[in-house]
C-alpha cells in the first residue's frame, strides 16, 4: 500500500483482513511533533474512531477507549478521568505473583515493541511483558448492537509454565455532553483574539469561579449517580445498574440530560470468570496507576466511586503456547443483556468474533484509478461516515451525527445541512441510513415548517441562540431527498407518514408534504428580498456571513443571499420533475420562481464574480472579495451562459485555488469582522472547507476533468499529511475546516469564542462525507427522476467505482456494471459516451443485446426494472 500521506506518526498498512489500517508507531510521551495545540493547552493525546450503528468508541494512542452513545443524548460510559479513577475501557491487566502490567502505554512497553493499530472498526495493541505477550483486539462488531468487544490472546513465549490471572477492565463514568453554546473549562486559555480572547477568558474564569463552567458542570452530574452491582457467577456477567440520585423530569419529556441511563455489563464469552469487581477504588491510584495486590476481588454494590465492569479469570500457560479470551461490554436495558449476550456467545463458538472486522469489506466505496492511495482513502472514508453512525430514542431514528467539537464538546447536533451532505454519499453507500437519517432531520421540522438549527439533550431543539432562523436547511434537505428518491427509485418515500416536532403532540405529514410545507416556509417566512434574492435570515450556509457586514441587524432583517438563490436554481428544477406527475400547479409555482431567482442571481454579477450577498441597505458583499460558497451551484446548476462561467472558473482557479497550497480559499481576501470575531484566513473567513471545496470538485467536473480530479487530490487527507507531516489530525480523520497557508497557524484548524474546535479536531464528517460525494459524482453518477445517467468526468478512462447501489468498470472501449435500485419499476438508462467512441456500439443488458437510442452523445436506454441490472456497453473499433 502507498504510504503517501502516513505523517510523522506511522504508516499506512494493509491489515490481516485485507483492509487499510494506520499503524500509530509515534513514542508520543516524548516525541516533541506528538504535542498538538488546543486552546487548554498542548495536548499529546490522539485518537481514532472505531464504531457501529449505536456507539462511537474513541480509541487513544495512551491504550485506552472511551464508548459514546445517544439513546438519550450524547453520553460518554466510559469517560477517562483520573480524579475520578476512571481510566477508560478496553484495558489487559496481567496478574502474576507479586507483578501486574497492563497494555496502557508506557515507555518499558515501547522499548519492548508495544505497537497500536487504527483499523476499521477495530483498536489492537500488541505488548510485551517478561516473556508474556498480550495482543488485544477492542473492537465494535458490525451491527446495530449497542456492545463493544474485547477479545484478547496471551502467549506464553518463556520455555516455563505460568500462572497468571488476566482481567479485563471497563471504568465505568457516565459523563452526559450537555449543551454547552461556548465552550469553557477551567483550563481554557485560548478565545479568539484581542478584546474576544479578554472577554472569553472573562467569562470562563467566573464560570469556573462559580463552579459551573462546562466540564465542572458535567463532572457534578456524572457524581449524581450510584451503581447497583449484580453478580452472576455461573454465566461470568456483571452488571451495573445506574441510578441517578437527584430530582429527575418525567422519562418521556424532553430534557437536557439523561436521567435514565440504561446497565452496563460485562460478559466473558468463552469461559468462566475468578474474580468480578464492580469498583476501582481499591487498584486505582492518585495518578491514575494500575495497583493490584492481594485483596479480595468481589464485587461491591452499591458502588459511588470509581464504578468499574472488571472479569478476572485465573488460568494456567504451558510454555509456547496461546489462550484466547473474548468479553463482552455493552449497554442496555437490564431485561435485555441476556439475550444479547446470549446471541454473542453463540458467535464466538462459531468462529473469533473479530473475524466479523470483514464485514466493513461490504460497506464501503471501493474505487481503483488515478493515484493508487485513492482506494484507500475512499474506503478509508467510508468507514469513518457509516462507523459515526448513532441512534435516537426520542426520534426514533439512526442518524449521521456531524461530529467534531459541536457534538463532543459543546453536546450539539446539526444541523440540517450538514446532515443533508451526509446522506447524498450515504444514499449510494447505505440507502436505508440514509432513508432514516432523511426521516431524523424531517422529525426536527414543525407544522409551520420551520426547521431547527441544532439538537441536544433528549428530545431538545433549538437555534444555539444566533441561528434562531436560518435559511439554507430547508434547501439543503431537498437536495438530500430528490438524491435518495432518484437514486434508488424509492418513490413510495413520498408517501410515508412522520411526525412533526414534538412528537407528543400527535401530529403527522407525508414527505411529500413536508417537501410543499418546506418551500412554503422558505418563499413565505424567510421571503425574497428587493434584489428578487432569496434572504439570508441569521445564516445561509455560512454561519458568520452577518458578522461580515456593517449593520448586522438590518442585514439579518433584509440581507439577500446568492448562496441560497444559487442552490435553489439546482434543486428546484429537481422538485419539480419530481413532482411533475403529482401536482401541475405546484410545478408552475416553483417553474415562475425558478425563472425569477435565475435573473436576479445573473443580476448580482460584477464582471469578475458574484456577489455573496446584499447586504439590506442597498450594497453588494464582495464585491472586491471572491467567495467561494454560491459559486458551485451556480455552475451545477447549469444556469449560466458559457462565457460567463468560464469567466468565472478563471477567476475561482487563479484567485482560490492556484495559491492555495491546501484546498480552496472559501473567500480571498479576508475580511475584517465585527470585533475581528474571525481571524483572517482562519474559519469562514477565508479557511478551507471541505462542504464547499468537495462541492467545487464535482463543479469542475463539468468544465475541466484535469481541474476537477487535481481538487479532490488537493483536498485529500493524504495531501494535507503530506503538507503538514507533524500535525497529527489531518492522517486519518480531521476538522470541517483547516486555516489557510497565509494564515496564523496555517494548515492547522480554527478555534472562536463558542467553538475550541482545536481541542476536538477529527471525526467531522464534513471531510469524510464530501470526499465520497465528490468522488462518486466524478465517476459520473447523476440520478434524477426518469433514471440513472452515467456521465464521467475523470481526466483517465480506466478506473472502477463499487457501491452497494452502483458498479462501474471502465476502460478505453467499454463500460460494464450493476445498478440495483431499492424498487422495481420503469427507467431510463443513459450513457455519455465517451468522445473517441465514433464507430460501433453495441449495448447489453442482463446479457442481451438491446436496441438504444442515442441523442447529443448520450446512449439511452428505456427498462422496466425488477431488482436491477446489469448493463455493458462496448465500443467496437476497427
Amino acid at each position: 500500500m502507498s504510504n503517501y500521506g502516513c505523517g510523522h506518526f506511522g504508516e499506512w498498512i494493509v491489515d490481516g483482513y485485507g483492509l487499510p489500517a494506520y499503524e500509530y508507531t509515534c513514542n508520543h510521551e516524548v516525541d516533541p511533533r506528538a504535542l498538538t495545540f488546543t486552546t487548554q493547552g498542548g495536548s499529546r493525546s490522539h485518537w481514532h474512531q472505531i464504531g457501529n450503528s449505536r456507539f462511537n468508541v474513541l480509541a487513544y494512542n495512551s491504550g485506552f477507549v472511551e464508548v459514546l452513545e445517544n439513546s438519550r443524548g450524547p453520553q460518554w460510559l466510559t469517560y477517562r478521568s483520573e480524579k475520578q479513577k476512571t481510566l477508560g475501557g478496553g484495558v489487559a491487566v496481567v496478574v502474576e505473583g507479586d507483578d501486574y502490567w497492563c497494555d496502557l502505554f508506557s515507555q518499558n512497553l515501547y522499548r519492548e515493541g508495544y505497537r497500536r493499530i487504527f483499523g476499521m472498526g477495530y483498536f489492537r495493541k500488541i505488548s510485551n511483558h517478561n516473556n508474556l505477550k498480550l495482543d488485544h483486539i477492542v473492537f465494535t462488531p458490525v451491527s446495530d448492537d449497542p456492545v463493544a468487544v474485547s477479545e484478547i490472546t496471551i502467549r506464553n513465549e518463556s520455555n516455563r509454565e505460568r500462572s497468571i490471572t488476566l482481567f479485563n477492565y471497563w471504568g465505568i463514568n457516565l459523563r452526559y455532553v450537555s449543551e454547552s453554546l461556548i465552550y469553557t473549562s477551567g483550563r481554557r486559555t485560548e478565545y479568539g483574539v484581542s478584546l474576544l480572547n479578554w472577554v472569553g477568558r472573562t467569562y470562563g474564569f467566573l464560570r469556573h469561579l462559580l463552579r459551573c463552567d462546562t466540564e465542572q458542570g458535567r463532572t457534578s452530574f456524572s457524581k449524581k449517580f450510584i451503581y447497583h452491582a449484580e453478580y452472576d457467577a455461573e454465566r461470568g456477567l456483571l452488571i451495573l445498574v445506574p441510578e441517578y440520585l437527584g430530582r429527575k423530569p418525567p422519562r418521556q419529556v424532553p430534557s437536557p440530560r439523561n436521567y435514565y441511563p440504561k446497565s452496563l455489563f460485562l460478559k466473558l464469552l468463552n469461559g468462566k470468570a475468578t474474580y468480578a469487581l464492580s469498583s476501582a477504588e481499591e487498584f486505582i491510584d492518585g495518578r491514575g496507576n494500575f495497583k493490584f495486590a492481594s485483596f479480595s476481588y468481589a464485587p461491591k454494590t452499591p458502588v459511588k466511586k470509581s464504578p468499574c465492569l472488571c472479569l478476572g479469570v485465573k488460568l494456567t500457560i504451558p510454555r509456547k503456547s496461546s489462550q484466547t479470551f473474548t468479553y463482552l461490554f455493552g449497554y442496555a436495558e437490564k431485561e435485555e443483556i441476556l439475550n444479547l449476550t446470549f446471541n454473542y456467545e453463540e458467535k464466538a463458538r462459531r468462529s473469533p468474533l473479530s473475524e466479523g472486522i470483514r464485514d466493513w469489506k461490504e460497506h464501503t466505496v471501493k474505487f481503483r484509478g488515478g493515484e493508487d492511495w485513492v482506494s484507500r482513502e475512499a474506503a478509508w472514508h467510508s468507514y469513518y461516515l457509516k462507523s459515526s453512525t448513532l441512534y435516537d430514542e426520542y426520534f426514533e431514528n439512526h442518524f449521521l451525527p456531524q461530529g467534531g467539537a459541536y457534538v463532543y464538546l459543546q453536546g450539539l447536533h446539526g444541523g440540517p445541512r450538514d446532515f443533508s451532505l451526509y446522506i447524498v454519499p450515504t444514499t449510494y453507500l447505505d440507502p436505508e441510513l440514509a432513508r432514516e437519517t432523511l426521516e431524523y432531520v424531517l422529525r426536527w421540522m414543525r407544522p409551520s415548517g420551520e426547521l431547527a438549527y441544532s439538537g441536544s439533550g433528549y428530545g431538545r431543539l433549538g437555534g444555539a441562540v444566533v441561528h434562531n432562523k436560518p435559511s439554507d436547511h430547508y434547501l439543503f434537505i431537498l437536495w438530500a431527498i430528490t438524491e435518495y428518491i432518484f437514486a434508488t427509485r424509492d418513490f413510495k418515500f413520498l408517501e410515508r407518514k412522520v411526525p412533526f416536532y414534538p412528537r407528543q403532540k400527535g401530529l403527522f405529514s407525508t414527505v411529500a408534504e413536508r417537501i410543499k410545507l418546506s418551500l412554503k416556509f422558505l418563499f413565505e417566512e424567510i421571503g425574497l428580498g428587493e434584489h428578487g434574492l432569496l434572504k439570508v435570515g441569521d445564516g445561509d450556509w455560512n454561519d458568520g456571513i452577518s458578522l461580515m457586514v456593517p449593520n448586522r441587524s438590518r442585514f439579518l432583517k433584509h440581507g439577500e443571499s446568492i448562496f441560497n438563490s444559487a442552490l435553489a436554481l439546482y434543486v428546484l428544477p429537481r422538485v419539480i420533475d419530481l413532482f411533475r406527475e403529482r401536482d401541475s400547479t405546484f410545478c408552475e409555482f416553483l417553474q415562475k420562481k425558478l425563472e425569477s431567482l435565475r435573473k436576479a442571481c445573473l443580476g448580482s454579477w460584477n464582471g469578475r464574480w458574484f456577489y455573496r450577498a446584499w447586504d439590506g441597505g442597498g450594497n453588494p458583499v464582495g464585491n472586491g472579495n471572491l467567495f467561494l460558497e454560491p459559486v458551485p451551484w451556480l455552475l451545477l446548476s447549469k444556469a449560466l451562459p458559457e462565457k460567463m462561467a468560464e469567466n468565472l472558473l478563471k477567476n475561482v482557479y487563479e484567485i482560490l485555488d492556484k495559491p492555495s497550497h491546501f484546498g480552496q480559499y472559501i473567500v480571498y481576501p479576508p475580511l475584517r469582522t465585527f470585533l475581528n470575531y474571525l481571524e483572517k484566513g482562519w474559519d469562514v473567513n477565508g479557511g478551507t472547507w471541505f462542504a464547499i471545496n468537495f462541492l467545487l470538485t464535482w463543479a469542475y467536473g463539468l468544465y475541466d476533468a484535469k481541474k476537477a480530479w487535481n481538487s479532490l487530490l488537493k483536498n485529500s487527507m493524504a495531501h494535507h499529511a503530506s503538507l503538514y507531516p507533524n500535525l497529527w489530525y489531518g492522517i486519518w480523520s480531521g476538522p470541517d475546516a483547516y486555516n489557510a497557508d497565509y494564515s496564523k497557524r496555517p494548515g492547522e484548524t480554527y478555534y472562536h469564542l463558542p467553538t475550541p474546535t482545536t481541542d476536538f479536531p477529527v471525526m467531522n464528517l464534513n471531510l469524510h462525507a464530501n470526499f465520497l460525494t465528490a468522488l462518486i459524482k466524478l465517476c459520473g453518477i447523476e440520478p434524477d427522476a426518469e433514471g440513472l445517467t452515467i456521465a464521467p468526468k475523470l481526466p483517465f478512462q480506466n478506473f472502477s467505482l463499487k457501491t452497494p447501489l452502483v458498479e462501474l468498470q471502465m476502460n478505453e472501449y467499454q463500460v460494464e456494471g450493476v445498478y440495483t435500485p431499492q424498487c422495481s419499476g420503469p427507467l431510463c438508462f443513459r450513457f455519455k459516451k465517451p468522445v473517441h467512441w465514433r464507430h460501433q456500439i453495441r449495448c447489453y443488458i442482463n446479457d442481451e443485446l438491446i436496441k438504444y437510442n442515442l441523442e447529443d452523445s448520450t446512449i439511452a436506454v428505456n427498462l422496466d426494472v425488477d431488482k436491477g441490472f446489469r448493463f455493458r456497453i462496448i465500443h467496437i473499433a476497427p
